[in-house]
């Protein structure tokens, strides 16, 4: 598929039929190209392979009119003449010999159906069209149809067979079991969920307009293709002289889509890493059928999912392509490394560079992580020091070092000091400020906007509908005591949910962004309760 917008192709390798289209419906923007255009256009290639039956361009992330919801871009609300509704797009596609007698059809003007025949006859079939609205879809031959449900089928043998293979397995004894389980169920069901994509695996869903998740597989678009043609400046630069959402995700999207195309493979790879990663987690303060419990709950039973203890919310969020799956997988798995650490400092003294460089990747993909990752570093920093270990000393200082490439990123491309993103003070992001909580405590007096936002971030504390969260904060309350915070498995756990929790007061109250606070607070008071009920017994 190839995709042009009349705003940068050029007019003389138009066929009459496009021309007529395009002088007939938008003559002004034919006689005055800046009006609707303006100055400047990017041509992005796409050379992605779109194994689907609807190609509307609404269902395509890549290829979708996103310029007219993001903010900052040319299009937002100031142009008359073109919109994300009558924008006119040429699309050209070419198929391989398999596809011969198929059809893709098109409802030409949005009203009548006309459908191209595949075959050797032509080398390309043009679309012409205009807005997100084209309808564009494949009548496959029956070929195509035989391979599709043979292919089905043998998928479907394939899934009975791992069951029965798993249904052999103790479970009791190999509890890991569970795993593959869990995730052949959440992928099943985000599969059924989601028919607009014929195949889960084969593609990145689409992402609604104006989120997070389109620009990052944009931007990944231009990564990736700087990476292919050795254009390494445009690679490194990632879209912006200046980082305003997360940093590395576009780098992270950018890198899987060099790896393994338009899928989501690379996510996949990491997050089937989370169950063993929250397990040993539990081990640390739990005894094992307690741990194995809690994991039931995390695998099958999303009860707790808006505060991330659910395996499914993961998966749901990454389909998104939003950046808190990865990173707080890559969190947890450096938090659980410095924990062994704090326990045994000696024994695990020697890995700490690699932890460090974990921390520093999770805050790259979720820079609101680099509080706790900072405090947490702190005592294994002064330790080294202390051991006088200079060798793993210098190794940890390059790796935390790595937590400065957004901000040489910046420096470099934009000249301006900015240690990750632009948006951190913007009130996109800080919603509150120290100024209002000072207005607030003097005068009692608050603008309703801050009241609304004060009001929703107490509801994620204290819902009606979440009585488990009053348990949750009354056992982070109980456990404050002077030996716990001198116990050394423990320390980590408040160093994170203090860290997290001091920033909530000011950023955005989504409930993803504070999902390590929940979990971390969870082990605590399950912990502090468990240890109450001990000593009672």
């Amino acid at each position: 598929m190839k995709v042009q917008s009349f705003g940068n192709v050029n007019f003389q390798n138009l066929s009459n039929e496009s021309l007529d289209f395009y002088k007939q419906n938008y003559p002004i923007c034919f006689e005055n190209y800046i009006d609707c255009f303006g100055d400047t256009i990017e041509d992005i290639k796409i050379t992605d392979k779109f194994k689907r039956n609807f190609l509307n361009i609404s269902n395509i992330n890549e290829l979708r009119s996103n310029i007219f919801t993001s903010p900052g871009t040319t299009y937002q609300n100031n142009n008359k003449y073109v919109n994300k509704k009558n924008y006119p797009y040429l699309l050209i596609f070419k198929f391989p010999k398999i596809y011969n007698d198929s059809k893709i059809c098109y409802f030409e003007n949005n009203l009548n159906k006309r459908c191209l025949i595949v075959n050797d006859t032509a080398n390309y079939y043009e679309i012409i069209g205009s807005g997100e609205s084209n309808k564009i879809f494949l009548e496959q031959n029956l070929l195509l149809i035989f391979i599709k449900y043979f292919i089905s089928i043998l998928v479907l043998i394939s899934y009975v067979f791992i069951l029965k293979q798993l249904y052999n397995f103790k479970i009791r004894n190999n509890f890991e079991i569970l795993y593959p389980i869990s995730l052949i169920l959440i992928l099943t069901i985000i599969s059924i969920t989601n028919i607009e994509n014929i195949n889960f695996l084969n593609s990145y869903f689409y992402q609604y307009p104006g989120g997070d998740g389109y620009l990052y597989l944009f931007q990944a678009n231009i990564i990736a293709e700087s990476f292919k043609d050795l254009n390494f400046i445009d690679f490194l630069r990632g879209d912006k002289d200046i980082f305003y959402h997360m940093p590395g995700m576009r780098y992270f999207v950018g890198i899987e889509k060099i790896l393994y195309g338009n899928g989501y493979y690379l996510h996949l790879i990491i997050l089937i890493f989370l169950p063993f990663i929250i397990r040993k987690l539990f081990l640390i303060y739990f005894s094992e059928k307690v741990s194995n419990i809690l994991m039931v709950l995390f695998l099958l039973f999303p009860l707790m999912h808006h505060m991330g203890f659910s395996y499914y919310q993961y998966f749901r969020y990454f389909t998104k392509v939003f950046a808190e799956p990865v990173a707080y997988t890559i969190f947890l798995l450096a938090l659980v490394r410095i924990i062994y650490f704090y326990k045994k400092s000696n024994a695990y003294s020697d890995t700490l560079p690699f932890t460090c460089l974990l921390l520093t990747i999770s805050c790259i993909l979720r820079p609101n992580l680099s509080s706790s990752s900072f405090f947490l570093l702190l005592f294994p920093l002064f330790y080294l020091i202390q051991q006088k270990n200079y060798k793993i000393l210098t190794y940890f200082i390059f790796a935390g070092l790595t937590i400065f490439l957004p901000l040489f990123h910046n420096l470099y491309f934009g000249k301006s000091f900015v240690l990750f993103t632009g948006a951190v003070f913007t009130d996109a992001n800080i919603k509150i400020t120290l100024r209002d909580y000072f207005q607030l405590l003097s005068n009692f007096e608050i603008s309703y906007e801050k009241r609304s936002m004060m009001i929703e971030m107490f509801k994620n504390f204290f819902n009606p509908f979440e009585v488990h969260k009053y348990f949750i904060v009354f056992g982070i309350l109980i456990s404050l005591r002077i030996v716990n915070l001198k116990n050394n498995i423990l320390i980590p756990l408040y160093i994170v949910i203090f860290t997290q929790l001091y920033l909530f007061f000011f950023l955005n109250p989504g409930p993803r962004y504070i999902w390590i606070f929940w979990l971390c607070a969870l082990v605590l008071s399950l912990h502090t309760f468990i240890n109450i009920r001990k000593k009672n017994i």
